[in-house]
């Protein structure tokens, strides 16, 4: 029985003791000792609770991991568990909380802790792809990859990459460093084996996280990232980025004008000035991304924002995009707003995301094979 099918069930004894205890204080004795009428004790209501998912794959292979055991841990206690499906997903309910730590393990792979997780009462909260690494990888490895611009696509030069050990581990000390050349190309040698965050840090940037591996003997190349430029009060960037594939995945910008119909931005409509103001920054055909948009001027009213498998268009069913590793980030004037991972192995060349109405981000997560150019 899952955690929510008990909350349910205690939920449903506390009404039945309501009732009969009002059948009791109702019921003929010859006194009347004051119970006659009294009104019962209204029950508890249901625990507030959420739901996490999510996928295990092997690091190197990116193959599900069928039945990988991941425990939701609080303070240390596991307050949760589940195992993963033949195709590696997993989902579990749990009370919200905050500061979860989910740890994932399998025989013969290292365990790996995801770190400092926050589930709200009723929120769905989709983790990023854990790719858990096989115990034959022994020893010190290196970690590689590319720093880009989100506005311009470009490499970064100069920007300090710093690991911390754990998945989100966004504080405690720095266990090796780098530094990005003048092509944003990095390369950390002398990492032992395991699991990673790096902190992408620049002047003039955001500082963004990301989750890196280290195998032993091994060079991991293509761990990559792209950070935004620090953004004036009023704008709004949106970040996308996966994995080798598919090749080609696109964003798509629909929303309100102050005349004539909605507008929708994509690669081939680059931009909008209609009381709305964005801009398709960056269109990526070649993986990785970053594929950037910018809403520099907002207006009253709901925007929708997709993502489209350019590559399996037509293709059906298809799962290469929810399998692609996509993530998007959301940025504003304070810096990161949202981080929004693909739902794994659901069919759909287009995912909606989410929709956007003033500073309110509202999380979709809906697939469909829908016609691209006649998104509302």
């Amino acid at each position: 029985m899952s955690g929510r099918h008990k909350r349910w069930m205690l939920f449903i004894s506390w009404a039945i003791a309501a009732v009969l205890l009002a059948a009791g204080c109702s019921g003929g004795g010859g006194s009347n000792s004051g119970g006659v009428g009294a009104t019962p004790p209204a029950p508890p209501p249901p625990p507030a609770s959420g739901t996490l998912e999510g996928v295990v794959r092997d690091a190197v292979t990116r193959a599900g991991l069928a039945g990988a055991t991941v425990e939701i841990l609080s303070g240390g206690t596991v307050i949760a568990t589940t195992t993963t499906g033949a195709d590696g997903s997993y989902d579990v309910d749990v009370d919200a909380g905050s500061g979860y730590v989910v740890r994932f393990t399998s025989g013969g792979y290292y365990a790996a802790d995801f770190n400092d997780v926050d589930v709200d009462d009723a929120e769905t909260v989709i983790l990023e792809a854990v790719l858990q690494i096989a115990t034959t990888y022994v020893g010190n490895g290196t970690v590689s990859g590319t720093v880009t611009s989100s506005l311009t696509g470009g490499g970064l030069p100069g920007v300090t990459v710093n690991l911390r050990a754990g998945l989100n581990a966004q504080t405690g000390a720095v266990v090796a460093t780098g530094t990005t050349n003048g092509a944003g190309q990095y390369s950390i040698a002398d990492v032992p084996t395991g699991y990673y965050t790096a902190e992408l840090s620049a002047a003039g940037y955001v500082t963004a996280f990301i989750s890196v591996y280290s195998l032993g003997g091994q060079d991991t190349g293509n761990q990559n990232a792209s950070i935004s430029p620090v953004l004036a009060a009023g704008e709004t960037r949106i970040v996308l980025t996966w994995g080798s594939a598919p090749s080609d995945l696109d964003t798509h910008l629909t929303g309100p004008t102050t005349a004539g119909p909605r507008f929708h931005v994509a690669y081939y409509a680059l931009s909008v000035n209609n009381g709305t103001v964005a801009t398709l920054d960056v269109d990526d055909t070649s993986s990785y991304g970053p594929e950037t948009l910018t809403i520099t001027s907002q207006i009253a009213g709901v925007y929708r924002y997709y993502v489209h498998d350019y590559t399996n268009d037509g293709t059906n069913p298809s799962l290469v995009l929810s399998n692609s590793g996509a993530q998007v980030k959301v940025y504003n004037s304070s810096g990161l707003a949202a981080t929004f991972n693909v739902p794994a192995n659901q069919g759909g060349t287009i995912w909606e995301v989410f929709e956007l109405s003033g500073s309110t981000i509202t999380p979709i997560n809906l697939f469909s094979y829908a016609e691209s150019t006649t998104l509302p």
